[in-house]
């Protein structure tokens, strides 16, 4: 899906230039390393903590839950301490570890769906944050196009910016914390 719309895209562009494009003109390209700007602006940075922090907690919840299986499973394979309890308290006792099993599996997977929940919400919020950034860029400093640097595989006289939208980034961030401190 996303190799089509690139696809799309790139024939869109080519076909921009050609129709509108003449020889003479030179297009004023800044190019965005979308991954850095993730990885250094306080946006990206912040988005990025509150990510780790869910998943750390929802690990904690599924290593506890882990705990409590594997004691009972230890007890389970422990033959002595199955030939000190009754069938029923036996019967009972692989319940649970079954009923735990499932909970496991469970969480498991609802870990997996909402960790890619946040990560797609996480990467709207700062794609829009970027996508404003560059087309403040754009105006203030004439650029025609600015591209994602994935998107491209080959420029010949490109302006990379990313420091550039890093900075305005960083200029209209302000931390949750700060912005409750302030009010």
């Amino acid at each position: 899906m996303k190799a089509t719309n690139f696809f799309k895209s790139a024939l869109f562009l080519a076909l921009f230039v050609a129709m509108f494009g003449s020889a003479e003109e030179t297009f004023h390209v800044g190019i965005v390393n979308f991954a850095t700007c993730v990885e250094k602006s306080y946006l990206g940075q912040d988005e990025n903590a509150k990510l780790e922090s869910l998943r750390g907690e929802m690990i904690s919840m599924i290593e506890t839950k882990q705990k409590d299986f594997q004691e009972v499973a230890e007890k389970l394979n422990n033959p002595d301490y199955m030939d000190t309890i009754t069938e029923d308290a036996a019967f009972q006792l692989e319940t649970k570890a079954k009923g735990l099993s499932e909970e496991l599996q469970l969480m498991g997977n609802q870990t997996d769906q909402a960790l890619q929940q946040a990560y797609g919400k996480m990467f709207q919020n700062v794609k829009g944050e970027i996508d404003k950034a560059c087309e403040y860029i754009a105006r203030e400093k004439d650029y025609d196009y600015i591209l994602n640097k994935e998107s491209c595989f080959y420029f010949k006289r490109p302006t990379d910016i990313t420091q550039l939208v890093i900075t305005e980034l960083n200029r209209h961030y302000q931390p949750e914390a700060q912005e409750k401190g302030e009010k």
